[in-house]
């Protein structure tokens, strides 16, 4: 993190993607937030400081220092005790040399914002309106950086994500996916919404509304719905909470599930095609209920392998699971 943004975030002069790498820096480290909480309080008493020419000369000295003792040389007590000195002085400068735009700060060649997962990397984001992401593997979020909690709050979703909404009566939380919207005031909840695959959204707290073609439905906690972008079928259900909050935990959810239920779900987590070998000869059916920690995929399939009885081979993009007899 760099001290232009630190100190432009003080004053509310930072892109939303600066303040998304802000937070997850901040989100960090005790020590991140120590450093910029010690900044805010030193922002407080700017006033009391005599005049530019003052406040450059106080700059120039916290240069000097800097250069003393090289900050990747520093112990991590000495710098802070440095920058704690003379923070007063770094906040000075950069509200005199570029604080002074703030009204052109904000125009954006390009105002969508856009956050990506990996397929083998989940991502927690904060949003400017506080609600927390959860972004699942290969997702991503996108909005409008110059409208989001302003006029709206909307964003669209493309694979896995839950949401801890923050409550705004004023300003709903609206999600769109390739079919559905997926409307909220303040509550909890995860949705997925891949391309070509059937969407979910299960409900951890609160209420949720979703509408789309032909559909107005309201959910609540413990509630799930299901939808079929091809033939427009919606089921309706009841689901554990535990379930419903997996993803947020980084947890797989089973309950009472045969072991072609256990491979829909692994697909589903890792977003790779999980097959059944000879699922028809299977002799013993399989009824597994846990939950499993997300340590990896090799971690949870040797977990699952030994309490549901299979073996199991890793392809590029397949997972062959074999019963055993």
């Amino acid at each position: 993190m760099n001290w232009d943004t630190l100190i432009r975030s003080l004053h509310n002069d930072i892109s939303v993607e600066e303040e998304l790498a802000l937070n997850e820096w901040l989100a960090s480290s005790n020590k991140h937030k120590q450093l910029f909480n010690q900044l805010k309080q030193q922002q407080i008493g700017l006033d009391n400081l005599a005049s530019k020419d003052e406040q450059e000369q106080q700059w120039q000295l916290l240069q000097q220092r800097l250069k003393a003792v090289p900050v990747k040389q520093m112990q991590w007590q000495k710098w802070f005790k440095i920058v704690a000195a003379t923070a007063a002085a770094v906040l000075v400068f950069f509200i005199s040399k570029t604080y002074m735009h703030q009204a052109t700060a904000g125009t954006h060649t390009n105002s969508i914002v856009k956050i990506a997962s990996t397929d083998n990397q989940r991502k927690k984001l904060v949003l400017p309106d506080g609600t927390t992401v959860w972004l699942h593997y290969q997702s991503a979020l996108q909005f409008d950086s110059l409208t989001f909690n302003k006029q709206k709050r909307e964003v669209s979703l493309t694979g896995d994500a839950f949401f801890d909404v923050a409550k705004n009566k004023q300003k709903p939380f609206i999600i769109k996916t390739e079919s559905l919207n997926v409307n909220v005031v303040g509550t909890s909840f995860s949705v997925f919404a891949r391309h070509n695959e059937v969407q979910q959204i299960k409900v951890a707290t609160g209420i949720v509304t979703i509408t789309g073609s032909n559909m107005n439905e309201h959910l609540y906690a413990g509630n799930a719905l299901s939808y079929n972008m091809l033939t427009q079928q919606m089921v309706r259900g009841n689901i554990n909470i535990s379930e419903a909050s997996a993803l947020k935990e980084n947890q797989l959810f089973f309950e009472k599930d045969s072991l072609t239920s256990i491979a829909q779900k692994l697909q589903y987590w890792y977003h790779k095609k999980v097959v059944v070998a000879k699922a028809e000869k299977i002799a013993k059916p399989v009824s597994f209920t846990g939950i499993v920690q997300d340590d990896g995929i090799e971690m949870v399939l040797d977990g699952l392998s030994y309490v549901a009885g299979f073996t199991y081979t890793i392809h590029a993009n397949e997972i062959i699971i074999y019963p055993q007899h």
